[in-house]
């Protein structure tokens, strides 16, 4: 009762405010808006819009809007202003309302309580929602009622033109946009968003008229800008262009080691590698510029498939003079490189580089190398580089060891194969097949026969075995050296194996029974042997001769004949002198007579014809033909 009228009515609007607070925190927005309005007093606004904020955020736009029409309907002095609706169509857009957001427009527009802050709002949400025709006429109304848009407007109303397809669009917004903001921060990002679409046409004449506006009136382009448009010349391989982009971006000196990346990747998409390690190269000499290490190896790699290792070493020692970092993968392409390129000097070199580098190359890489030197017939190379394979933390496998050994057979360095397996065995590799195949040959040369026979003996126990065409190489050596004794036991041990011998190895075993007056495995030999050539049977016939078995030689002829093998003269005169010096003339008649039903003319046929002729008869039984034999 002692306060004046105007004092309660103080009194009465701070309980209400203090109220309506509490009511916000409990998350009764519609109660708090209660509060207010039927208080009567004009509250400040700020505690409107929160309210119409947080239930925009609790419930939804239709909620917030619900309220502000109720507000409006009710009358009082807690009428909302502006910043209550600026709320609510910030609402509509957070919630997904967008529908209700152009009308809440229209209807501020009656109230004359619209601004630009309104109109921003409904653009922004608009652009989020993927309304893109709408966003731009609102954008278009705002500047037609001469309202003051700000440069993220712009750029929100240049993204929905973008993203629905409309280039046009977004550039007679670029265009207004630089004419009303011209200093503006976000005018690039607007520019970056036109370049982006222009890009995805390809349309490069007017990528290149938007990046000369931009040089001549601002904004100006950073290294951005420029990548937008190397980007994707390095995707689509449009050297072209890129080129045309470099000489811009170099007039106006915007060019950055990230920029040359890009012209670099262009090159290598469009296959012009060479290219791309003349830029490399280039550009390292004039601005100390070096791309991602990455990158250079990537460029190393199909140099070395090019085998055009003086470039790929030319590279290599722009990174190490530009300081940049050297990386496993670019060690290994430049040693491939100069593998491929015969250079196993440069291979050497860059294997100790690695090292005082604190690069250490892998397994694969001492691999490549060796097969590629092996190749190239470098002995030499080949156990330098084992030397460091062997010291370095890589684990050698055996396909190392066997390119040294390749490479040691390759250069007739026979000794050097059988260290190479010994130091593999010690090393503590187990050698494969090819190494032992590699051993023998090596062996087979040297003539050291006993460790032919133990090498191969070694594998027949380890339950592996050696192939047929090892044995044969091997009987072929033996035969060579007059080896006889090696080759029975070879015969043996394929025996043992269950390889069956072709003919040229039945004919070399024949033979050597043959000088071991072993008949009978000769002849077992022959059995198993095919007989479509002439040479096995001139073998078995040549063993009997020397033998002394005349009637299986006569046998042998006679089955020759009847099977149509053909044998040569030598054959034929060898066995007419043996079965003369053994008296048999019957036989060596019956021989002659073959020989020329044959058409088959023998060194002094007609004397031995006559000396048959004349000696056969005064042979006892001369009529069963074999008498003298039984005798």
């Amino acid at each position: 009762p002692r306060c004046s009228a105007e004092g309660r009515r103080s009194a009465v609007a701070l309980q209400a405010e203090v109220l309506a607070h509490k009511l916000l925190r409990c998350a009764d927005s519609r109660a708090a808006a209660t509060v207010l309005n039927v208080a009567s007093i004009r509250l400040n606004r700020t505690l409107l819009t929160e309210v119409v904020s947080q239930l925009g955020a609790l419930h939804g736009g239709r909620r917030a809007l619900d309220v502000l029409c109720w507000m409006e309907s009710a009358g009082g002095a807690a009428l909302p202003d502006a910043d209550c609706y600026n709320a609510a169509v910030a609402a509509c857009g957070d919630s997904g309302c967008w529908r209700l957001i152009p009308a809440l427009v229209e209807h501020l527009g009656m109230l004359g309580l619209l601004s630009s802050v309104t109109y921003e709002l409904a653009v922004r949400a608009l652009v989020a929602a993927g309304r893109m025709a709408e966003s731009v006429e609102l954008l278009r109304e705002m500047l037609d009622k001469g309202f003051h848009v700000i440069p993220k407007a712009y750029v929100d109303a240049i993204s929905g033109c973008d993203a629905k397809g409309d280039d046009e669009g977004s550039y007679r917004l670029l265009q207004d946009m630089q004419a009303h903001h011209p200093a503006a921060s976000e005018l690039l990002q607007a520019y970056h968003i036109c370049l982006r679409a222009a890009v995805r046409r390809q349309a490069w004449d007017f990528i290149f008229a938007l990046l000369q506006r931009m040089e001549a009136a601002g904004p100006s382009p950073d290294e951005a800008t420029y990548d937008i448009a190397l980007a994707a010349c390095g995707q689509l391989g449009n050297v072209t262009e890129a080129e045309k982009l470099v000489s811009l971006a170099t007039t106006h000196r915007r060019m950055t080691p990230g920029l040359y990346g890009r012209v670099v990747v262009a090159y290598c998409c469009s296959g012009q590698h060479k290219q791309a390690a003349e830029m490399i190269l280039t550009s390292s000499q004039t601005t100390g510029w070096m791309p991602p290490t990455q990158t250079t190896a990537t460029v190393v790699v199909v140099l070395a498939q090019d085998a055009d290792w003086l470039l790929a070493v030319n590279l290599f020692e722009a990174v190490l003079k530009t300081g940049s970092p050297v990386n496993l993968p670019l060690v290994d392409a430049v040693i491939s490189a100069c593998a491929a390129g015969n250079q196993p000097a440069k291979v050497l070199d860059l294997l100790d580089c690695a090292n005082g580098l604190g690069v250490e190359p892998e397994i694969t890489t001492f691999t490549a190398a060796l097969q590629l030197s092996a190749h190239a017939g470098g002995a030499h190379w080949c156990l330098e580089i084992l030397d460091r394979l062997e010291r370095s933390p890589a684990v050698a496998t055996a396909v190392a060891y066997t390119s040294v050994m390749d490479a040691c057979v390759r250069d007739r360095r026979w000794s050097d194969v059988l260290k190479v397996l010994k130091r593999m065995m010690t090393k503590g590799v187990p050698p494969d097949h090819e190494c032992y195949r590699l051993a023998v040959v090596s062996c087979c040369a040297e003539r050291q026969w006993r460790s032919v026979v133990e090498i191969l003996q070694v594998r027949f126990d380890q339950g592996e075995g050696m192939g047929v065409d090892i044995f044969t190489e091997c009987m072929r050596s033996a035969n060579r050296d007059e080896a006889h004794e090696v080759i029975l036991q070879l015969t043996d041990m394929m025996s043992d194996q269950g390889f069956a011998m072709d003919q040229e190895v039945a004919h070399i075993a024949i033979d050597a029974c043959s000088k071991a007056n072993n008949v009978e495995l000769a002849m077992q030999i022959f059995a198993e042997a095919p007989k479509s050539t002439p040479e096995v049977w001139q073998a078995a016939i040549n063993t009997c001769a020397r033998a002394e078995q005349w009637v299986q030689v006569l046998d042998l002829f006679t089955s020759a004949d009847q099977q149509g093998m053909r044998l040569d003269a030598a054959t034929y005169t060898h066995a007419v002198e043996a079965l003369a010096a053994g008296g048999c003339w019957s036989h060596v008649l019956q021989v002659v007579e073959l020989a020329e039903r044959l058409g088959m003319r023998l060194a002094a046929h007609a004397s031995w014809r006559r000396l048959a002729e004349r000696k056969a008869p005064l042979a006892p039984g001369y009529q069963s033909g074999f008498s003298e034999m039984e005798a």
